[in-house]
């Protein structure tokens, strides 16, 4: 037989979130973390179904330095076309209303449980923000590592670190369209 209490509040949870006066506890968020990611992050509405499709110039065209009477040689700049998926993030707090209703203070009690789904999402999206790879979980976006994977990509500056023991700074430069 499952165990209920594993994926569904029990009334052992419930009476271990109230105060000595009978009242929803506050909780200590000692898991809570801050990702700035999602207060400074420019959004813009996806112009595909699915997704959002993005112009990027690849190239510059060159130039010439030009004599009287001389003319100049032919160029062009260069672009291709990115399309990002769209991952849709969702949970869903669920309790028994009986439960939630047993000592009067149901809003309270539900918004301290579902502070920690969303608490939850915020690490999952700056998490997937950085690491997500459409690659190995489709459902999700193309994050910043995948996307610039290469030491060759014009975005990523080396400084000779090898070994296990190395990480990554992010330097992320939002721009609205």
């Amino acid at each position: 037989m499952a165990t209920l209490g594993m994926n569904a509040l029990t009334l052992s949870d419930w009476s271990g979130r109230l105060d000595p006066n009978g009242k929803v506890s506050e909780i200590t968020e000692v898991l809570a973390h801050t990702n700035e990611i999602l207060d400074d992050a420019a959004w813009v509405e996806g112009n595909l179904p699915t997704g959002h499709r993005t112009t990027v110039r690849t190239d510059l065209p060159t130039v010439s330095w030009r004599k009287l009477n001389y003319g100049i040689k032919p160029s062009k700049s260069r672009t291709k076309q990115i399309d990002d998926t769209c991952g849709m993030l969702e949970s869903y707090a669920e309790m028994d209303k009986a439960l939630s209703d047993l000592n009067g203070h149901s809003s309270n009690f539900r918004t301290s449980e579902e502070r920690a789904f969303l608490e939850a999402m915020n690490k999952e999206f700056a998490d997937t923000f950085v690491y997500g790879d459409t690659a190995l979980e489709p459902e999700k976006f193309l994050g910043l590592a995948p996307r610039f994977n290469s030491l060759e990509d014009k975005n990523v500056i080396d400084f000779g670190g090898t070994g296990n023991n190395c990480t990554s700074i992010w330097i992320v430069c939002w721009c609205c369209l």
